[in-house]
């Protein structure tokens, strides 16, 4: 890992914190500015936009990209645990647990 894994979880709670607080402060703001009825179509008309793009989508992917991923996912975790445990090997350290899951 090139970034501390207490610097990745402070950064994801810190922006989790500012998305609520903006969603929050949106949720009470826009509904004054605009009227209900638009909220409304304007919530109704992305809500299929959104839909319709995932749909699209899903029908555009073949059944092979979801296993290609799985493959390119599965090597690199491979990759980077070989490379956790050479360095563990050289501090003559063992590697304390292992986690994996492969599904085929």
């Amino acid at each position: 890992m090139t970034h501390p894994r207490l610097l990745i979880f402070s950064a994801a709670m810190g922006a989790l914190i500012v998305m609520t607080i903006l969603s929050a402060l949106m949720g009470q703001i826009l509904p004054q500015l605009i009227s209900k009825q638009y909220t409304e179509l304007l919530a109704s008309v992305l809500f299929l936009v959104f839909g319709f793009k995932l749909v699209k989508d899903a029908y555009g992917m073949s059944g092979n990209e979801c296993m290609e991923e799985l493959d390119e996912v599965t090597q690199e975790l491979d990759n980077t645990n070989k490379a956790e445990e050479a360095a563990l090997m050289e501090e003559g350290q063992q590697k304390r647990y292992v986690l994996a899951y492969q599904k085929y």
